[in-house]
């Protein structure tokens, strides 16, 4: 990374975003958590730092980015260097009614080795007990009230087996062409994590925020899959970050509890 101590880059948001637009909680429009992930690889790569050149850890999101109707957003990308060698990167925002800003996601950044990842999986998908498609889960997710439509809302199918699951996930035709403006694409993104949370189980996991809390997403280690434990496969071929409208993700079930493994993806589309 450059020496420089700081950098920041400020946009728009509108109701008119198609991830806000397409990403509706209890009622209201906001930006998906996966959102964060893309929305900062974007701003650092504008300013000098490719996503394949540094590691984004740690991603918290304090307080979720709404847009009402008619309304719009200023957001604000800001990185400083940390004490020890690494970036600590904010997103906030204020709306013309707001008389400071809003916090709504931190993360750490740190340079690293480019780094490609070569497992693929076998298709097609053998195995599986059972097969969960992403319109039964977005099904789930209303029950909820977390509501996609539009560019958040794509095709797929969750294989579940003895050991592990496997999701593919797939734009909609119409949204295909939109692969281009994403570093991680936040449509693919969450429907990878989502078919996570499709585990059979007898009561599967409220997937929205806390009402009148802030919404706080497990941390991310990094924007970078451990090999051992997930793979995607797809038409980006070897290496991260080749846009692609389709892909296929597998994850190991753990075999004792532990911590969220991950929550991020892109940003306003034409916004940064």
């Amino acid at each position: 990374m450059t020496e420089s101590t700081t950098f920041s880059e400020t946009f728009t948001v509108t109701a008119d975003n198609p991830l806000v637009h397409g990403h509706v909680v209890y009622g209201r429009s906001l930006l998906p958590g996966v959102g964060y992930v893309d929305l900062v690889l974007q701003v650092l790569a504008r300013h000098g730092h490719p996503m394949q050149d540094v590691e984004l850890r740690n991603l918290t999101i304090h307080a979720p980015l709404v847009v009402g109707s008619a309304k719009r957003a200023l957001t604000t990308v800001e990185g400083r260097r940390g004490p020890d060698g690494g970036w600590r990167v904010e997103v906030r925002s204020r709306r013309p009614e707001d008389t400071v800003d809003v916090l709504h996601a931190v993360a750490t950044v740190r340079g690293c080795a480019p780094a490609t990842f070569t497992e693929r999986l076998p298709l097609p998908v053998d195995g599986a007990a059972r097969r969960t498609t992403l319109d039964e889960i977005y099904t789930w997710c209303r029950e909820y009230d977390l509501v996609h439509s539009g560019l958040m809302k794509i095709n797929g199918v969750v294989h579940h087996r003895a050991g592990d699951w496997i999701a593919e996930v797939e734009l909609a035709p119409e949204h295909q062409g939109t692969n281009p403006a994403f570093l991680f694409h936040p449509a693919l993104f969450e429907a990878g994590l989502l078919g996570g949370g499709a585990n059979p189980t007898p009561h599967p996991p409220d997937p929205r925020p806390p009402p009148n809390r802030a919404a706080t997403n497990p941390r991310t280690t990094s924007t970078r899959p451990p090999s051992a434990a997930a793979a995607t496969t797809g038409a980006a071929g070897a290496g991260a970050g080749t846009p692609s409208s389709k892909a296929t993700t597998r994850r190991a079930w753990p075999t004792s509890p532990t911590r969220p493994s991950s929550v991020g993806s892109t940003c306003p589309s034409g916004s940064p």
